[in-house]
């Protein structure tokens, strides 16, 4: 509690007296961490405490180790539908749905995660480039901090003002368009559909047909039938046909978006890029790219004509 007081009192003293208010705390789940910041900033700070669901699904893993394989799957299910709501109402309605359902179960017992690191790969990197693990005395310690914070700060860092695809979902993409798992169902122009619709060229409607998944009894769990680079884990999988609507899911390329469940907590979504790719502003790999029709079209026009001859292009 003395550090956190202690961070309060430099930002007050550096920003000109303003005050340090808090939105989110990330910490583990202990009730000292917690009190600690309670007391410190929760007189001037409504904040929202926040654990990592890493280590949440980690502890929930260990506690369903002797629940039968069928409620273990159900309860993954459940609470990947939590870390998925697209908003506070929905999250709500389901906790309610979710923790009247587990009350039914008798193998089901309540309990709530202990213990949670948010810094994990930051401290990773101080256990192994500055204290390499062994303790050290308090004086050695804060000179390995200082040299940490040192070369932190000079380290280049890029700040992402929007979400990227990772590998594996540009992976995900290519292979479901190979195979022909994504379906573009916008109405074309001439179709009747494309006249009671709202013929707005930035919306696509795309139609997933979900990825097969067979059981390894080696592995004791199914796995998809795709590259390994391309597969995903059975909570999210599901969620591409889950809800989907009748005529695909709706993407709106003016704004990158998408109803998915998927989209709504990563920003990004294998249909968005999917979109993206159909109308050619991506390519297979992700990357951008950029149509030289128009230049190409002002070059024509200036190319002059001879009659009876074909009109070459002066490059």
């Amino acid at each position: 509690m003395a550090a956190l007081a202690e961070l309060h009192r430099v930002f007050t003293s550096v920003s000109g007296g303003r005050q340090l208010l808090v939105k989110f705390v990330m910490a583990d789940a202990e009730a000292a961490q917690q009190n600690a910041v309670t007391r410190v900033f929760g007189v001037d700070c409504e904040f929202v405490y926040l654990m990592c669901f890493y280590h949440v699904m980690a502890k929930v893993h260990e506690k369903l180790k002797d629940v039968s394989e069928y409620l273990s799957k159900q309860v993954m299910a459940d609470i990947y539908d939590l870390h998925c709501a697209d908003s506070q109402d929905v999250y709500d309605e389901q906790v309610q749905q979710i923790i009247t359902k587990w009350s039914d179960e008798e193998q089901l017992v309540c309990g709530y995660a202990t213990t949670n690191n948010p810094v994990e790969q930051f401290n990773r990197l101080i256990k192994r480039d500055y204290t390499l693990r062994p303790k050290h005395k308090i004086g050695a310690l804060f000179q390995l901090l200082a040299d940490c914070c040192g070369h932190q700060s000079v380290t280049l860092r890029i700040f992402k003002e929007s979400p990227e695809a990772t590998q594996q979902l540009n992976a995900r993409v290519k292979d479901f368009r190979n195979r022909n798992l994504h379906v573009d169902m916008t109405p074309s122009r001439p179709s009747i559909d494309f006249l009671l619709v709202s013929p707005n060229p930035d919306v696509i409607h795309v139609m997933s047909r979900g990825c097969e998944r067979i059981y390894l009894p080696e592995l004791g769990h199914s796995r998809e039938v795709a590259p390994v680079s391309a597969q995903m884990g059975v909570n999210y999988a599901r969620m591409e046909v889950f809800g989907q609507p009748e005529g695909g899911w709706h993407v709106d390329l003016s704004t990158n978006s998408c109803g998915w469940k998927y989209y709504f907590k990563f920003a990004i979504c294998i249909h968005v890029r999917f979109a993206l790719q159909i109308k050619n502003y991506t390519g297979l790999d992700g990357k951008e790219l950029y149509s030289i029709v128009p230049c190409l079209k002002i070059a024509a026009d200036r190319i002059p004509l001879v009659p009876g001859c074909l009109p070459v292009a002066p490059w």
